[in-house]
């Protein structure tokens, strides 16, 4: 007798994190899909259903190994389909080793690809834009595939080049016409959002980044919603609608169970989140990526070069606060390979500074993105709004200096937090946003709303990533088409013994 029980197994924002490691620190984690095999071999059922909601082939070292590698099959779908993934919707970071490398991940990959947004010729660039899943018992279930349709201003453009993005809630709209009459339990799998505050409705972005709240508020038809790309860990039903977003790396699953009674058109749904460090890591995926695991290790234990004495980072917010050398030394690396005015830049969320001598695994986990560097033409008055918007990454809690709330939740952001060099600033926290930066200057001259200068940025920052849109709207004078980290490698690889300066430009004031 067909089962009345259906499992739907979630997870998103892989982040390359396949194994339980941590390549920064060269230690074990708690995460990883090779736990998630364990879970699954224990629990699944015939007739259950996994998902992924894309983020996968960017975030870690192993990552950056295999896109600098690159090999057919790419061993991500090889541990895909021996997880027996059955349907998966691209995320924003798979693009970021360009379609070459994509490809490789995709075109072996057993799963169904779910993609109603992103075209090419007019039709789905990969994949299908839904599809009806007949279960053992005759529940038919709709799944729509959606990816963040944001895409375009974040990505080198010759990373997606002849593709087109379509708004994800329009693309929504139309495919739910389309199958809604075909299916008794609808499903969305959405590498995107929420644009505000789930419980009050409260929208905080209308860049169109993330369009859940949309989701939920005009299209009631909607069952479940599956959601990734922000790393948040939700599991709620809000409306008539549930809502599943299970973190990040692998560390846990949603498991969505549908209940069906004697009829087939209203499941009761149950929804938990399982936290994958419970179990251990399945031999079997561990045997699959063996080698490239250890090709990984010894990719990044070369060294490159010697810093005059070692720059670690042990506190992230004090090198904030502080402005920790290496911030310096990533700005003036930018600045002599585009002689910018200007350079900015940020640090990662997590990240680990150098030893004096300097391996790659040092660079790669303290420049952790694949950005590339461009200069743009910006007034002025623009760089003073960036600096403004920066400042506001501080806030006084309690009388002391710390992170503020916009920086912290629904994700935290702390990348989007840019210190500059070589110009001269005072951010007054005591001051209202917006009112916090006092006498900026360059070269000892005060920085002229009507003034034109280059500035040095990365691509995501350069595009308006991170809610900079005074820089999205400035003139694009060189894209270098080159990765920040291969030059912050060669920098410290044909060069002589570093040593960093520590100008102590940046003044923050909040006592």
């Amino acid at each position: 007798m067909p089962s009345k029980s259906i499992s739907i197994f979630h997870t998103s924002d892989i982040h390359g994190h396949f194994l339980s490691q941590d390549y920064a620190q060269k230690t074990t984690s708690e995460s990883g899909a090779s736990r998630l095999s364990q879970f699954l071999k224990a629990t699944r059922h015939p007739g259950d259903i996994y998902m992924d909601t894309g983020d996968v082939l960017q975030g870690n070292a192993l990552a950056y190994y295999l896109a600098k590698h690159p090999s057919t099959p790419h061993p991500f779908s090889t541990v895909f389909n021996a997880l027996k993934l059955d349907y998966f919707t691209l995320g924003n970071h798979d693009f970021n080793f360009g379609l070459p490398v994509l490809s490789s991940f995709l075109d072996p990959l057993n799963a169904q690809i779910i993609n109603a947004n992103i075209l090419r010729d007019g039709s789905p660039f990969y994949g299908v834009p839904h599809v009806i899943h007949t279960c053992e018992n005759g529940v038919k279930l709709g799944i729509i595939g959606l990816t963040t349709h944001y895409i375009p201003n974040w990505e080198n453009p010759a990373h997606i080049a002849g593709l087109e993005f379509h708004d994800a809630f329009s693309s929504l709209t139309r495919e739910i016409q389309v199958i809604n009459d075909q299916c008794d339990f609808l499903i969305v799998n959405y590498h995107g959002g929420f644009e505000g505050d789930l419980e009050t409705f409260d929208i905080t972005s209308n860049t169109g980044e993330n369009q859940g709240i949309k989701m939920l508020q005009e299209l009631p038809e909607i069952d479940l919603l599956l959601t990734g790309h922000q790393h948040q860990t939700l599991h709620q039903k809000v409306g008539n609608t549930w809502v599943s977003q299970p973190g990040m790396n692998a560390a846990s699953v949603h498991v969505i169970t549908l209940d069906f009674g004697e009829g087939i058109k209203a499941p009761t749904v149950r929804m938990q989140a399982i936290d994958l460090a419970d179990y251990s890591e399945d031999p079997d995926i561990l045997d699959l990526l063996s080698d490239v695991e250890s090709h990984t290790q010894s990719f990044l234990d070369q060294p490159i070069g010697q810093f005059d004495q070692a720059y670690r980072i042990a506190d992230g917010f004090k090198a904030r606060l502080n402005k920790h050398p290496l911030v310096t030394w990533i700005n003036q690396v930018q600045l002599n390979a585009t002689g910018a005015d200007v350079a900015l830049c940020g640090l990662g969320n997590a990240v680990t500074g150098f030893n004096q001598s300097v391996t790659l695994r040092d660079v790669l986990a303290t420049y952790v993105y694949p950005n590339t560097l461009v200069v743009k033409a910006v007034t002025g008055d623009a760089l003073l709004k960036a600096l403004e918007k920066t400042a506001r990454f501080f806030a006084l809690k309690d009388g002391e200096l710390g992170v503020s709330n916009a920086f912290e939740t629904p994700k935290k952001e702390y990348y989007n937090y840019d210190m500059y060099d070589p110009i001269t600033y005072t951010i007054d926290v005591r001051e209202p946003v917006g009112h916090r930066i006092k006498d900026a200057r360059l070269n000892g001259i005060p920085i002229n709303p009507d003034t034109i200068y280059k500035v040095a940025m990365n691509n995501y920052r350069a595009s308006g990533g991170g809610d900079y849109p005074m820089f999205k709207d400035a003139t694009l004078l060189l894209d270098t088409q080159q990765e920040i980290v291969t030059l912050l490698i060669e920098a410290i690889s044909n060069g002589p013994v570093v040593t960093l300066d520590d100008p102590k430009n940046i003044t923050i004031l909040g006592d």
